[in-house]
């Protein structure tokens, strides 16, 4: 089912664009919370687990020995060398998997042209997650500072004071942004309740049938947003289809 409405009204003000990092601007990874949620046979749920994993702040704990020791004593998991090699191989792994989607660059690279801010925000649980930003054709796009992950700040979304940081780090009031991301829980509702403007869902496989506006890959972006400076002057012809 589809619904028909005016880009230009909907998007009318927005000037920062966040984006989600994992399956969003990157694809292929294992999801080591759940992972690690199978494998030591816990009995926390999903976002008790993320909230250790991406939550632990690297800073604080000075590394990745301590991170992972830092994993054990909030997990509540067997306290041996095994356990943290075995942690340390979820990790490994889904960062070995983990790659950018084709279309992300070209898109971010327009989006960029039409005049909008990027930001990245990420739940990350280690400093090797920020290879996106290495990617090539994204080193020119992304600027470092308006990349936020949260083993850099010790909370994850939907914290909104995650969506507050990145938005002071651009200068632009959360009424002037729009996140972009595959979570309904975190990225989705976490940054509406953050205050945050305007939410798109990426919906690859169609799931969430009941959230609107969403998108099934980036490209589709690019039909949904016009040119930053040119929202009040584009003509009612620019359409944009919201699937719910």
């Amino acid at each position: 089912m589809s619904h028909a409405g005016s880009s230009a009204d909907f998007f009318q003000g927005i000037r920062l664009i966040i984006f989600d990092q994992y399956k969003t601007l990157t694809e292929g990874g294992s999801d080591p919370e759940r992972e690690i949620i199978r494998e030591f046979q816990l009995k926390q749920d999903y976002s008790q687990v993320e909230a250790v994993v991406c939550g632990t702040k690297w800073d604080a704990v000075g590394g990745e020995a301590s991170y992972l020791n830092a994993l054990v004593t909030g997990l509540q998991l067997p306290d041996c060398a095994e356990t943290r090699q075995q942690l340390e191989a979820i990790l490994q792994r889904d960062q070995a998997q983990e790659s950018v989607v084709k279309s992300a660059p070209a898109v971010l690279q327009e989006l960029k042209r039409r005049g909008y801010k990027l930001a990245i925000l990420s739940n990350a649980a280690t400093p090797q997650y920020t290879h996106v930003l290495q990617h090539e054709g994204l080193r020119e796009i992304l600027d470092p500072a308006l990349c936020c992950f949260s083993f850099q700040l010790g909370i994850v979304k939907p914290d909104p004071r995650i969506f507050d940081q990145i938005c002071t780090a651009a200068g632009v009031p959360p009424s002037e942004a729009l996140m972009v991301g595959d979570s309904v829980r975190s990225d989705f509702n976490g940054s509406q309740a953050a205050g945050v403007a305007k939410q798109i869902l990426l919906d690859p496989e169609g799931k969430h049938v009941d959230v609107e506006p969403r998108i099934h890959e980036l490209t589709q972006l690019l039909d949904l947003l016009p040119a930053a400076d040119e929202k009040n002057i584009l003509s009612e012809s620019l359409r944009v289809v919201f699937a719910w």
